[in-house]
């Protein structure tokens, strides 16, 4: 319980997270916003949230203008004007 990195701490990251956001309930709206052929890329929009989810071992572009930070991210990504870089095996949640 001591290792802010430990996988138990991620979960009740996850989960508190969850638990704070409305949007992210089950009955909460769903909308595919990128699902390419040849891309491992998903990425999916519930209310004010954006969840990108890349479970390849490559890097893959997201590509949604005006992103800022994740709200919430495990692994990688680097936020750029026109697009987001998702970083191998990584989730984000970005808010719109």
């Amino acid at each position: 319980e001591a290792d802010p990195d430990s996988l138990l701490n991620t979960v009740r990251e996850v989960i508190r997270f969850r638990l704070e956001n409305p949007n992210l309930q089950a009955d909460g709206d769903f909308k595919v916003v990128q699902a390419n052929k040849g891309s491992r890329l998903f990425a999916y929009r519930r209310g004010n949230l954006l969840l990108a989810v890349n479970p390849s071992k490559h890097e893959e572009t997201l590509r949604a203008p005006s992103l800022r930070e994740p709200a919430f991210r495990i692994g990688t990504d680097e936020v750029w004007k026109e697009n987001t870089t998702i970083g191998p095996q990584s989730f984000c949640i970005f808010r719109i």
